[in-house]
């Protein structure tokens, strides 16, 4: 099969890589961020932590193959979510993601 800017395209449109997470019973599916979402995820006030951890939870759930299930429109559901859940939820994201690693060992891999 020839490379070409269309078997690229189709590469990249590809849903990211998923995890399976169980938080209190309940199982979530997690994908890996894109350097888009990330970019709107930095625009929000860092202040604003209820607001963040919902923009996060949105961009990251996600089917089993990794196809984004939520948008904006269901933030206030995601906000009614037991507190300790949606949390946990924001913590397992951010490990999926790397983002809680510190920079020595982002500089190890």
């Amino acid at each position: 099969m020839k490379f070409t800017r269309e078997t690229l395209l189709k590469i990249l449109a590809k849903p990211a890589a998923v995890s399976k997470v169980k938080i209190d019973e309940q199982s979530f599916f997690i994908r890996k961020l894109s350097l888009k979402d990330q970019a709107e995820l930095s625009k929000i006030d860092r202040e604003d932590v209820i607001g963040h951890v919902a923009k996060l939870t949105i961009k990251a759930l996600s089917d089993e193959n990794g196809n984004q299930l939520l948008t904006d429109d269901d933030t206030e559901a995601v906000l009614a979510m037991p507190s300790g859940m949606l949390f946990q939820l924001a913590e397992q994201i951010n490990a999926v993601n790397g983002f809680n690693k510190s920079v020595e060992d982002a500089e190890k891999n």
